[in-house]
């Protein structure tokens, strides 16, 4: 059983196209909305525990005892999460195009990646999109909750690198190979602490989900 946890400002919905290219995928996973996402309300500010917990709540209402994690981007960052404080509830944990170094001087360069006014200037169908995804919240109210909880990951609210040896089981960090977000250092270093943790590139692939080779990923599914 997989549960597939979508990224920053994306949604549930974010994997339909995958799921129905990949219909054998889709008979054994799951995917949810984060709190504040996908029309789901949320009134408590953003944080590992707050969004962890969302999918051990999510879980638990499904009968799932134990699963294997697909996560992209911030989902797979919540997914490493979840394996470091939940170990005995996830199978194991595959991460894509996650950011694990969170420095003040990332912060400021992601959020102006999702400032409202710079994406209504310069991408108003993504503006359209995201509006229709969330509402009836206000997307960007959710955009300035997600730049706030960036601020937490880089000034303490994140994942140390303690936790990363704590992991312990098997962990797959994978890294579109033309991501400009998500660096290669950053991935093999983290790897370097997870016990059973390999790292490997996605060929052709960028960042945005839309820009992975869906193939790739389904020939990793279900090979931890």
């Amino acid at each position: 059983m997989y549960l597939f946890l979508h990224g920053a400002l994306g949604a549930a919905n974010q994997f339909d196209t995958f799921f129905s290219q990949y219909p054998e995928i889709r008979k054994t996973s799951f995917a949810l909305n984060f709190p504040g996402h996908g029309g789901h309300h949320s009134n408590h500010s953003f944080s590992l525990s707050h969004l962890g917990e969302s999918v051990i709540r999510y879980m638990d209402e499904h009968g799932i005892a134990r699963c294997h994690l697909f996560g992209y981007s911030m989902g797979g960052y919540i997914a490493l999460y979840l394996a470091w404080q939940y170990p005995e509830r996830i199978e194991s944990v595959t991460t894509l195009n996650t950011k694990l170094d969170w420095t003040p001087e990332v912060v400021t360069r992601m959020q102006g990646m999702m400032d409202p006014i710079k994406i209504l200037a310069k991408a108003p169908q993504v503006a359209v999109q995201m509006a229709t995804t969330h509402a009836p919240a206000d997307w960007t109210e959710l955009a300035a909750e997600t730049g706030r909880f960036l601020e937490v990951l880089a000034t303490g609210g994140g994942l140390p690198d303690t936790s990363f040896s704590s992991i312990l089981c098997p962990v797959l960090l994978l890294r579109g190979e033309k991501d400009h977000v998500v660096t290669a250092q950053e991935c093999e270093r983290i790897i370097q602490l997870i016990p059973n943790g390999r790292y490997q590139e996605v060929p052709e692939s960028g960042h945005q989900w839309e820009q992975v080779r869906l193939s790739e990923i389904a020939g990793l599914i279900n090979k931890p």
